[in-house]
């Protein structure tokens, strides 16, 4: 009833209206939130006062500790202020934020709040155990590669090289500056497509500010209407196996992939599994692991699933020696 009445008020104002008046509402709740929010956790009189205008021009936040957030993104402590309380560094550079802990140095744009989510699986979850896992001198096909924080962490964790695969063209520069600024250049290559069953170009709409489970299954031009907060790209998608001959690349060892249903596209024959029999299989699925684990036993391989909720979680595959 929601989306009717909405999808009824956008024709009766027209898009740009609609929108504007969507963006206002967005804005009301962002300040509401931020004083029932900060001035509960902020005790002392001088940080509330300092606080008061916060979301007028920005400055500095008090709460665990003292940053300084510019003005034009005053809204993402929401957000980010999960990766001040963890212990990270947050610094701003145009329209890019980074954040710094343990040496390593992610960044994103400054109003994707998926910064936060991959941050805090990379350092706080830990979602794929990769603390039972060796990965010295092993070769990793990174699979939803996002902004390269699963692909540093593999090298971080002695990995020899890493394949990184990332189709979302508004996440290519990130990606680029987070693999260089950690010293990997040499060490990981990027691919700028999106495997899939078959070659095609399509055309999806991403949310800005949360990049973070974009699928080109699911977010297509045909199967959602452009909103208030999204932009508009086109994916190249290409044959898995296919294209990994074309390139070179074969029999890894390790094979993690996060992207979003395509699991289920690229697994629909053996195969993909029988071109680069990886030793190990890191993956989240999204849609219930019912069709993908026999396929990985009947390969040889042990499975274990760490359920998050009734159709998603991460699977686990290994080959038995």
């Amino acid at each position: 009833m929601k989306v009717v009445l909405l999808s009824s008020l956008k024709s009766v104002l027209g898009v740009g209206i609609f929108n504007t008046l969507v963006s206002i509402n967005i804005s009301i709740k962002r300040v509401v939130r931020f004083y029932a929010t900060v001035f509960r956790l902020i005790w002392n009189q001088e940080a509330r006062l300092s606080s008061l205008m916060f979301p007028i021009w920005g400055g500095q936040l008090f709460l665990k500790s003292q940053t300084h957030f510019p003005k034009k993104y005053w809204y993402t402590w929401e957000w980010l202020v999960d990766l001040l309380n963890y212990g990270g560094e947050l610094s701003w550079d145009d329209d890019c934020v980074t954040v710094e802990y343990s040496g390593i140095k992610l960044s994103a744009a400054a109003v994707d709040q998926s910064l936060q989510t991959v941050f805090m699986e990379m350092f706080d979850d830990d979602e794929y155990r990769l603390e039972n896992y060796s990965l010295d001198g092993l070769s990793v096909l990174d699979i939803g590669a996002n902004i390269g924080d699963s692909s540093i962490i593999f090298m971080m964790r002695g990995a020899r090289a890493v394949y990184a695969f990332e189709p979302l063209p508004v996440l290519e520069k990130y990606l680029e500056r987070n693999i260089s600024q950690n010293g990997f250049s040499k060490a990981i290559e990027i691919h700028t497509v999106g495997l899939h069953d078959k070659n095609e170009t399509v055309r999806i709409h991403i949310r800005e500010q949360g990049t973070a489970g974009t699928s080109t299954s699911l977010h297509t031009e045909d199967k959602m209407d452009v909103r208030s907060g999204y932009i508009t790209q086109d994916i190249i998608l290409v044959d898995a196996v296919s294209y990994l001959k074309e390139h070179g690349i074969d029999s890894i060892d390790v094979l993690k992939m996060d992207c979003e249903h395509c699991e289920y596209v690229v697994f629909r024959s053996s195969e993909f599994l029988d071109y680069l029999k990886p030793k190990i299989i890191f993956l989240e699925y999204h849609d219930g692991y019912e069709s993908l684990k026999p396929l990985f036993l009947g390969k040889g391989y042990k499975v274990l699933i760490y359920e998050k909720n009734d159709r998603l979680g991460i699977l686990i595959a290994t080959l038995d020696s």
